[in-house]
């Protein structure tokens, strides 16, 4: 029962904060006014600049991508105002892409939903058995797992950013023949990613783990100490 008490609660801390972390992401990049916030305060071209929209048809762009992209939508296609000429925003291409990414978020949803079921076993026996010592010894080992993870694919995409985001597509989108790769003066939908995007993509995720990992590792050192103390009184 010890074995397996361990394993749970180990399992737990290897899978929650990962969790936590993705959770937070995907409710960040997944909403509107992510992408709002980012094109009314980037000092550049704005989003409906660059595509000749009004800011509203633009708006509305992004809201059906979402939805897209999330499995809410119902809509083949999302018609806006283009230099006075009614017509499609997204072409095939873009379309079959984010209903790719649709597939794999909702394969993402459930891969997340079984990770939680697996790991609710360790909250739990954490919790019964008061066996807190052992998360707070296991945490700070998966997090370092974790951190070193992270910080080889920052390395590989500082290096060589091309190189990491076609094997990325590959592995997840099985593009052979990087299809992926829009054209900005035939694919709308590049307009909606320019670099500053990225770049707060990556600020607000960094931030998010080193949040987390900061909480949970004060948490986990508060608990060892704790822990020594009752040992030292008995």
């Amino acid at each position: 029962m010890r074995r397996f008490t361990c394993l749970c609660v180990a399992l737990s801390c290897v899978i929650m904060p990962i969790l936590i972390l993705v959770t937070a992401c995907y409710i960040n990049f997944t909403s509107p006014k992510f992408f709002y916030r980012y094109n009314e305060n980037n000092s550049g071209p704005k989003f409906e600049e660059t595509l000749s929209v009004s800011r509203e048809d633009a708006y509305k762009a992004i809201d059906f991508m979402l939805d897209t992209v999330k499995g809410k939508n119902t809509a083949d296609n999302i018609s806006v105002t283009i230099n006075g000429v009614k017509e499609p925003f997204f072409n095939g291409r873009e379309l079959r892409h984010l209903y790719d990414i649709s597939n794999i978020v909702g394969k993402g949803k459930l891969i997340a939903l079984v990770a939680a079921l697996i790991s609710i076993p360790g909250i739990v026996l954490t919790i019964v058995k008061k066996e807190y010592l052992l998360p707070a010894k296991t945490y700070p080992m998966a997090q370092a797992a974790a951190f070193i993870l992270i910080a080889v694919a920052a390395v590989i995409f500082a290096c060589n950013p091309l190189m990491f985001i076609t094997a990325f597509h590959r592995l997840f989108f099985g593009d052979s023949d990087n299809s992926w790769i829009f054209n900005p003066a035939t694919d709308r939908i590049i307009h909606f990613f320019p670099k500053g995007i990225y770049r707060n993509m990556i600020v607000f995720a960094v931030t998010c783990f080193v949040a987390e990992t900061f909480a949970f590792s004060v948490l986990s050192l508060i608990t060892v100490r704790s822990a020594r103390k009752k040992n030292r009184k008995e």
